[in-house]
């Protein structure tokens, strides 16, 4: 739960949180903003949007849009929070199947992805916004080759 707090968001700010599903950064970053400001809630995944709403009830998360979304255009943010879809080598103690899943093709298909998230992203922050990327791997794939791909093309 530390990239809420990385991204440190403030009352009445703007902020966009990429693939928000299940909802724990959210409802934290709402409660951090008191409430205030506005906070687009995007997962592509449907299913999991269900989740996403019942944490956002649950922790009275008022200033929160949840939506569906593969592109969304035509806004700015203040912060994004990109908390990205990845192989998830780091949490292998507590679901070891992980393990059963990687390969090399994989986490290089999880980085393309990844750095067309940071794109799409990137084009939605304001002029002197902030964004938090992060991932549960420890893949130089899904890490390092993502930040490299963002300093020399964004």
């Amino acid at each position: 739960m530390i990239h809420p707090v990385a991204l440190a968001p403030k009352e009445g700010e703007k902020i966009l949180d990429v693939c928000a599903a299940p909802g724990s950064k959210t409802t934290q970053m709402s409660a951090m903003m008191k409430n205030t400001g506005i906070i687009i809630a995007n997962d592509i995944v449907p299913s999991r949007l269900k989740v996403l709403e019942l944490n956002c009830q649950r922790c009275g998360a008022v200033n929160v849009i949840r939506t569906n979304m593969k592109y969304i255009t035509g806004f700015e943010f203040d912060k994004i929070l990109l908390d990205a879809p990845c192989s998830g080598i780091g949490t292998i103690r507590k679901s070891p199947k992980t393990i059963n899943m990687w390969n090399p093709k994989f986490a290089l298909k999880l980085s393309m992805q990844q750095k067309g998230l940071l794109k799409m992203a990137h084009s939605m922050l304001k002029d002197g916004g902030e964004m938090v990327y992060s991932t549960c791997t420890l893949e130089p794939e899904e890490n390092e080759a993502v930040i490299d791909y963002a300093i020399k093309e964004l």
